[in-house]
């Protein structure tokens, strides 16, 4: 063998080639396999742990409640159905009466200015009750409070048209608040849904606003994200397979679109506009796995040739609640914001309360809290950074990494909460009636976000499972709202980086381990891994960015 071949199979040369090949196959998991982001989800969560873990043993010792974090909210307030709510008036669901008294008792307050900011109910109301008088008391503290957010529920399943009951529910909602029209980029790969389930008539017109409550879970089936942006799709029409023509389409710049299903039930989009080609392709497509449509057009009871069908749907782009709450918060509507999907949610020049002055002004951020003395005297002004804009970073099915801020909070104050829980009960107790003379002067809650919802084990199915342990889900759309507001967004880095990063990685791991015993190159990998995810960690926890760590360590 030549002297030159012989070099290049030697160790320390050929183990360059290896190394270029274990790149070229994980770069390739990376870019076209979920293998790796379902890997990362476990570090995410690591992740998460190693910061609350850090927060939590900074407290003093026989400290009940956590130390107020400047990147929580002060605005955000979770009124939770609790086992003292379910204990006075009885097992779930209770009378809607109880609802009433609840929003009734924020509404009814002397000093108006000392109201709520929004007060969101995670319940629905998507059917009548047995009892009339009920859902007219729900009905009429709705209208009288002005500040009532309700949702609406998806369905993946489904096939709502625009004569459905249900479409009419979901129309009247999208008149009072509207819906996202600004969405730019590749708008299809947001998951549609092709059902819902809105609040009672009555209650849509009146609401303040709306916001679907979906959830969707990651491969582990761990919930780390919230969709801020889903695709109700509505059927307009139906088509023939075989009535379609070279040139076909469909009114795309409003968000129209061809689909097909296939015989488990799965939408496929249909691009326009159509050519002889793609008609082809479509028709082998449909043959071998689109069910045949068959009926009995003339009543013989024998039914006419099978035939395959194409749907023709318009998408309308439905917030999530925690969006339309966040904007509602810094009084901008849907109208005012762009959405370009892969990439970001811009809220352009968001404004906020002044509960002194009752003026509107920029919005800042506390970044240093102030101090005070022993008798309250300010001592040192606290720091604030201004927020000209906020972006919030999405990904292409237009979901947002949601930032959470602790463990699952206590139903009592005795125990740790990591956002303030109140109980239902307490509040709805207090409604005053319509006597003007026996409302109080205020309840404490001025400019707040109030989010009702279940707190209690059995009160509905949500509890869902986090990178933090079982959370009710009032409390995940607290932390994804919190997220939001405080500004506190994870980052992931740009996939060049993280394929620059494993190129680096795994290159200084060939020089070591080629040129040093087995051993040495050993133990030296698994420092490098150590450092390298203690690296990963401090960015997260300092700079919120997300940098892959599972491919460069295996």
């Amino acid at each position: 063998m030549p002297k030159k071949r012989r070099a290049l199979f030697e160790t320390r040369n050929f183990s360059f080639f290896i190394g270029l090949a274990v790149i070229a196959i994980f770069a390739s998991l990376y870019l076209f396999t979920n293998i790796v982001q379902n890997i990362e989800g476990s570090v995410l969560d690591l992740h998460f742990r190693l910061k609350t873990g850090k927060e939590y043993k900074a407290i003093q010792e026989g400290a009940v409640l956590t130390q107020r974090d400047s990147k929580i909210s002060n605005d955000i307030l979770i009124i939770g159905i609790d086992q003292k709510t379910l204990a006075e008036y009885g097992r779930w669901p209770f009378s809607r009466l109880r609802h009433a008294q609840l929003i009734n008792a924020f509404s009814r307050i002397k000093n108006q200015d000392n109201r709520e900011n929004s007060l969101f109910m995670d319940i629905f109301f998507v059917e009548d009750d047995s009892v009339h008088e009920n859902d007219e008391a729900l009905f009429q503290s709705v209208a009288d409070s002005g500040r009532v957010f309700l949702e609406t529920v998806l369905s993946p399943y489904g096939s709502a048209d625009t004569e459905d009951p249900l479409s009419k529910r979901q129309d009247i909602l999208y008149e009072g608040w509207g819906k996202l029209k600004n969405v730019k980029g590749n708008y299809k790969k947001i998951p549609a849904f092709y059902g819902f389930e809105p609040p009672l008539e009555n209650l849509g017109k009146t609401v303040k606003g709306y916001g679907h409550a979906n959830f969707l879970s990651d491969a582990d089936m761990v919930y780390r994200r919230q969709p801020l942006v889903l695709r109700s799709s509505v059927l307009l029409d139906t088509i023939r397979l075989d009535e379609l023509y070279p040139g076909y389409t469909v009114d795309e710049l409003n968000f129209e679109r061809l689909a097909w299903q296939d015989d488990k039930g799965d939408f496929h989009d249909i691009e326009v506009p159509l050519s002889e080609a793609s008609i082809e392709k479509l028709t082998n497509k449909m043959n071998s796995e689109a069910p045949l449509k068959v009926e009995d057009l003339d009543g013989d009871g024998i039914p006419e040739p099978g035939y395959h069908i194409v749907r023709r749907y318009i998408d309308s782009f439905v917030p999530s609640i925690t969006l339309s709450l966040a904007l509602n918060y810094f009084h901008k509507t849907l109208d005012d914001i762009e959405v370009l999907v892969g990439s970001h949610i811009l809220i352009p020049s968001p404004k906020v309360l002044d509960t002194e002055t009752g003026e509107l002004l920029p919005y800042s951020i506390e970044t240093v809290p102030p101090e005070y003395d022993k008798d309250g005297n300010l001592v040192k002004e606290g720091k604030y950074r201004s927020l000209p804009e906020i972006r919030i970073p999405i990904n292409e099915n237009g979901q947002m990494l949601v930032n959470f801020m602790g463990y699952r909070s206590s139903p009592t104050a005795e125990g740790i909460q990591t956002f303030p829980v109140r109980s239902f009960s307490a509040y709805a107790n207090r409604d005053p009636g319509t006597d003007t003379d026996k409302w109080r002067p205020s309840l404490a809650v001025q400019n707040k976000i109030l989010m009702v919802g279940a707190f209690a084990s059995g009160v509905a199915e949500d509890e869902k499972p986090t990178p933090l342990g079982i959370m009710y889900g009032i409390e995940i759309h607290a932390n994804a709202l919190n997220t939001i507001l405080m500004d506190n967004f994870i980052h992931q880095v740009p996939e060049w980086l993280d394929l620059l990063l494993l190129l680096a990685i795994i290159l200084l791991v060939v020089l070591v381990s080629s040129r040093l015993p087995a051993i040495f190159g050993f133990f030296i990998s698994l420092v490098l891994c150590v450092v390298y995810f203690f690296a990963v960690n401090y960015i997260f926890d300092s700079k919120a960015y997300l940098i892959t760590y599972s491919m460069p360590a295996i």
